[in-house]
């Protein structure tokens, strides 16, 4: 057998041996490239491959929130803070041309001006009622609290209630939103009741300041999503949040989520709400008409927080056939917001006919309280209590300046005697 042979046999030898043991890799070498090694900075050949004996890692695919198609960015181009909102909610953001400052506060909000309108009298207060929500954004600067320009977000949340003679702060929490550093704020105020705003810090002598409204707002899970997808400086993405937004308020239309407007006959308004007593002719040039209508709309929006303002310094609560009790106004509040808020304030009526009012066996409603009482007006409700089943009797009273205010209720659960 000649060279040439011997060596085609022995190279196919090797081939079936190594096709045998499962170890033979064949790679065809190409035209060696010039590659920079990232920790030397030095120029090394590497040798290519037709790709059989390497395999390179797919690289994983950037994932994209499954709900991101029904969520916009927003932007406040006077300091660069971004956020995400549901694509139905309204933001108006002053331009720089609109406030010089830089510094002017704005209002976000899960219904259009367009809509508030729509609802007539009273519509800041019935929005509450049917589904709306809303924070404010505002901008603090420390040094015009007496702070250093670089105070922190500590020494600033308490700077904003050094003079505060009704509010107070209850508790700091620190926090990290979207891997920027907050604070939650928590407060109490006798007037006002409870009350939550967060901090961020924005740069030198700039505090970003979000505060929902009202109190309850800062549950709505879609402020939640919002809240923890702020970018409050150039180098933080937005955390796009991935949940379907919540419905509009009730009636209000969102086309990007596929909602039409309710009818404009079956949108909610004040008139629907209030039975005969009509507030849509009710002025502050009729100080008790106003009072009484303002009492109807916190209980109508479910925010109780301007009620104590409305109250004498004790208030009386009574349950049908029980004796009344004169509580501390922050007692009452307590009671009212805990077992006398009906859930379903669209099934409320008021009225002050006193043909619509329960027999009450005979007697007037002014002759369940003391003459002292100076009573002047009584509405009867139903549809409420926390079942939102029951009935009362809301009575106001006049001081000794001629000033009404609000002076207790009379609740039974089964409407009284009617």
């Amino acid at each position: 057998m000649n060279a040439k042979y011997k060596i085609l046999t022995v190279m196919v030898l090797l081939v079936l041996a190594g096709l045998a043991c499962g170890q033979l890799n064949i790679g065809i070498e190409k035209p060696a490239e010039n590659t920079v090694n990232e920790n030397t900075g030095e120029v090394v050949n590497v040798p290519e491959t037709d790709g059989s004996a390497i395999q390179e890692t797919p690289r994983e695919a950037e994932s994209t929130p499954m709900f991101a198609q029904y969520w916009k960015v927003v932007a406040d181009t006077r300091t660069g803070i971004r956020f995400a909102i549901p694509c139905f909610w309204e933001a108006i953001i002053p331009t720089p041309a609109q406030d010089p400052t830089g510094l002017g506060s704005f209002a976000v909000t899960n219904y259009t001006q367009a809509f508030i309108d729509s609802l007539g009298f009273k519509s800041n207060d019935l929005i509450w009622g049917i589904g709306g929500a809303k924070f404010d954004l505002g901008y603090v600067k420390p040094s015009q609290y007496g702070l250093s320009a670089t105070a922190n977000l500590q020494d600033t949340a308490s700077a904003l209630y050094a003079n505060n003679l009704d509010g107070q702060i209850a508790a700091l929490t620190p926090m990290v939103i979207n891997g920027q550093s907050a604070i939650q704020v928590d407060t109490t105020s006798a007037m006002w009741g409870p009350g939550r705003f967060y901090l961020f810090e924005l740069g030198v002598d700039l505090i970003l300041m979000v505060s929902p409204y009202p109190f309850e707002s800062d549950a709505h899970p879609d402020f939640q999503a919002i809240l923890q997808s702020f970018s409050v400086s150039a180098d933080r993405e937005v955390q796009m949040p991935d949940q379907m937004p919540s419905s509009p308020p009730q009636g209000m239309g969102a086309s990007c989520l596929g909602i039409a407007a309710a009818d404009p006959a079956d949108s909610p308004s004040t008139a629907d709400l209030v039975g005969v007593l009509d507030c849509n002719t009710v002025t502050d040039e009729d100080p008790l008409a106003w009072l009484v209508c303002n009492v109807q709309a916190v209980f109508i929006s479910l925010n109780t927080q301007p009620l104590q303002g409305m109250m004498g310094n004790e208030f009386l609560i009574g349950y049908w056939q029980s004796e009344g009790r004169f509580l501390t106004k922050d007692q009452a509040m307590e009671e009212i917001r805990t077992s006398l808020i009906s859930p379903n304030p669209g099934n409320l009526t008021f009225t002050t006919d006193r043909t619509l009012f329960p027999p009450l066996f005979g007697m007037q409603p002014e002759d369940m309280f003391s003459p002292e009482a100076n009573i002047v007006e009584v509405v009867y409700s139903e549809g409420g209590v926390q079942d939102g089943n029951g009935a009362a009797i809301l009575v106001f009273s006049e001081d000794q300046y001629g000033d009404p205010y609000f002076y207790g209720m009379v609740v039974s659960g089964t409407h009284f005697d009617k």
